[in-house]
């Protein structure tokens, strides 16, 4: 591949100039770019596919711990629009955050705020969220700071599902255990 200028050198006898300059390795390059470009736009596309689809909420939160993003799921889960969502922190108290054994769980120990003031990852966290309807959801919480070259640039990914049903069954079982083994307890001395 050339670029190649022609220009009149001399009008009088019509002489031309002309250069050639061989750009093969740059129109190359162009054309590598390209492909990695369109290839970039594919993956892109895919990976928004399965942050809308995935059945797990999804909700990145930036240094400070704001929302700045958060999949349908997680919208649905905790029954807030996205743009409600958007800046909140978990410091925020309209999250009204309770721990499994019943206990306020501060914003400052929310999986998210832990992992960004520790840098270590959370998994499994157990944790319950009242929601504007007035209802209330049980959630298993993990919570992974992604790489970043810069502090400024550090981003927490919070994952969760919905364990609402998984949780009262546990609950209820285990009210009935202590039930029955009051029975039996009772039994003998009858």
């Amino acid at each position: 591949w050339f670029d190649v200028n022609f220009g009149l050198r001399d009008q009088q006898d019509a002489s031309f100039l002309s250069t050639f300059v061989d750009i093969t390795d740059r129109r190359d390059a162009v054309v590598l770019l390209a492909q990695q470009h369109a290839e970039l736009q594919r993956s892109e596309e895919q990976l928004r596919r399965i942050f809308a689809t995935v059945a797990e909420g999804v909700v990145f939160h930036d240094q400070d711990g704001r929302v700045i993003e958060a999949n349908p799921a997680a919208t649905v889960m905790l029954g807030l629009t996205r743009d409600q969502m958007l800046a909140r922190t978990p410091m925020d108290p309209r999250w009204h955050t309770i721990r499994e054994d019943g206990s306020p769980l501060p914003g400052d120990e929310h999986p998210a705020m832990v992992t960004l003031r520790t840098g270590e990852p959370m998994r499994d966290v157990v944790m319950r969220v009242h929601r504007p309807a007035g209802d209330e959801v049980w959630l298993g919480i993990n919570s992974q700071l992604t790489d970043a070259t810069d502090d400024r640039d550090r981003v927490v990914v919070t994952t969760f599902r919905d364990i609402t049903r998984e949780t009262l069954s546990q609950r209820e079982i285990a009210t009935e255990r202590a039930f029955l083994a009051t029975i039996l307890e009772v039994i003998p001395n009858a």
